[in-house]
């Protein structure tokens, strides 16, 4: 099989089909090596998939970890705020001004605005 012309008609093979021979021929390949190595590798997807959720648990786990601090000193402020202390009240507005102030930077609008076109 080439991509020369056929003799009898003069048409070309195109490269697709013989690029779809090819796949053929690998997927056959893949479908032999599935029979005869099948266990060992339901062994090794196994384990990639014991790695890859202890490694979500582990991400899970600092995000966690983040959102418990900042709850735990937010709860500190906002009790410290209630008691009527003024830095406290001043720590929570200094608090709530960055998070507005961040969430109109450039870039973040840059990311708000490509989010909408999709």
């Amino acid at each position: 099989m080439t991509s020369y012309a056929d003799a009898a008609t003069g048409l070309h093979r195109p490269g697709a089909l013989l690029a779809l021979v090819g796949v053929a021929v690998v997927a056959l390949a893949d479908g032999v090596l599935f029979f005869v190595g099948g266990g060992d590798l339901a062994l090794d997807v196994a384990a990639l998939l014991v790695v890859a959720v202890d490694e979500v648990q582990r991400t899970l786990q600092v995000r966690g970890g983040v959102a418990v601090f900042f709850g735990v000193v937010l709860l500190f402020w906002g009790l410290l705020a209630l008691r009527g202390t003024v830095w406290a009240r001043v720590r929570l507005t200094l608090a709530a001004l960055s998070v507005v102030v961040l969430a109109w930077l450039p870039p973040i609008n840059a990311y708000a605005k490509a989010r909408k076109g999709h």
